[in-house]
């Protein structure tokens, strides 16, 4: 049928935050990271059919620590010292464990909007959707990897949270299903 990155991105653009762009990327931050491509109103599975393995990406999920992990709080070393004058300036911490976890999600979302910048240049997407079991973090990712964007892009996309979060694959599934009977039944 497809991987769970190209069932993600089939749910997302045909009925999910998406739906009527002709143009995009869902970035999938969840056990492993991927990157779903959305070309001319449809899924781009590639040549052999296996598009959405991001190998830059999962360099990425190699060298940072767990999202899980970076939303969970502040390490030891941070906990120690107060919030940089960056993220203090992006959002006021209200203790030292909340500056750390989102200092930390900052530098998450500048990593992936670094891995992002190839395919944003490469493809001029009119949008790129942040899904997977990060997204709950909502603005607090969204926001970051959007400035990350807009600095280093000529025209950069527009980003949006999923509306479908962790649910995204099984949508999708069910969709590409549908899809198959409907094309099997007028053959």
């Amino acid at each position: 049928m497809g991987n769970d990155i190209q069932l993600a991105t089939l749910a997302e653009f045909t009925g999910g935050t998406a739906t009527g762009v002709r143009d995009g990327i869902y970035l999938y931050v969840g056990n492993r990271p991927g990157i779903g491509l959305w070309l001319r109103g449809q899924l781009h599975r590639g040549h052999h059919a296996a598009a959405g393995r991001a190998a830059a990406l999962q360099a990425l999920g190699r060298r940072l620590p767990a999202a899980p992990r970076l939303v969970g709080g502040a390490t030891r070393a941070r906990r120690r010292r107060p919030a940089t004058a960056r993220c203090a300036r992006w959002s006021p911490p209200r203790t030292p464990a909340t500056a750390g976890a989102r200092y930390a999600l900052r530098a998450f979302a500048e990593g992936l909007a670094g891995c992002l910048l190839t395919h944003v240049a490469a493809l001029d997407p009119e949008l790129v959707v942040l899904g997977g079991g990060v997204s709950r973090a909502g603005g607090v990712l969204r926001e970051p990897l959007s400035q990350h964007l807009d600095a280093n892009c000529r025209r950069p996309p527009e980003v949006r949270t999923s509306t479908l979060g962790e649910e995204s694959t099984v949508t999708g599934a069910v969709r590409m299903a549908l899809e198959y009977l409907e094309q099997t039944a007028h053959a």
